[in-house]
């Protein structure tokens, strides 16, 4: 029996994920959010602990917002938490998955969200699909220059041929 010739399809998922996350961070910051890793992955005492933890995001994305009221100018933080995921399914993701990934951060993270990435929408949505659960907990997609989070579409556009 021949081996197979190159890496992985999980692996090659996984690398994926992982340039997915870098992207998000990028297209973030050039939205002017400060961004921090705060995922799972990132703590070794998380992972070493048996007892189940809480929930956490990949990324705390905050930014300053000026508002004007009658006492004048003030500033507030809008904090959002994300989530990124790589599918090169996505749709099965969106029927499967999606709604477990909202379940656990639902009690703990008011402001959530999941980028989704994947190179094999089928249609012509951007690789960059924003999640949001509403109130009815319908799942909606939406592009991320289109999802409120100030990313142009030019932007996405250009980390989206990287992908």
């Amino acid at each position: 029996m021949t081996p197979a010739i190159g890496l992985p399809a999980d692996t090659v998922n996984h690398l994926k994920g992982r340039i997915g996350e870098a992207f998000v961070e990028a297209l973030l910051r050039r939205a002017n959010y400060s961004v921090s890793r705060v995922g799972r992955e990132t703590h070794l005492p998380s992972l070493l602990k048996l007892a189940r933890t809480t929930y956490s995001p990949d990324f705390l994305a905050w930014r300053e917002e000026h508002i004007s009221g009658p006492d004048g100018e003030r500033s507030l933080y809008n904090i959002l938490a994300v989530e990124v995921k790589y599918r090169s399914q996505p749709e099965r993701f969106l029927r499967d998955e999606a709604s477990e990934v909202f379940d656990a951060a639902q009690d703990d993270w008011p402001n959530f969200c999941v980028i989704l990435l994947s190179d094999r929408f089928p249609d012509e949505r951007s690789c960059f699909q924003v999640l949001r659960r509403r109130p009815t907990a319908e799942i909606e997609s939406v592009d991320i220059a289109a999802a409120g989070l100030d990313v142009f579409s030019t932007t996405a556009t250009s980390f989206s041929g990287l992908l």
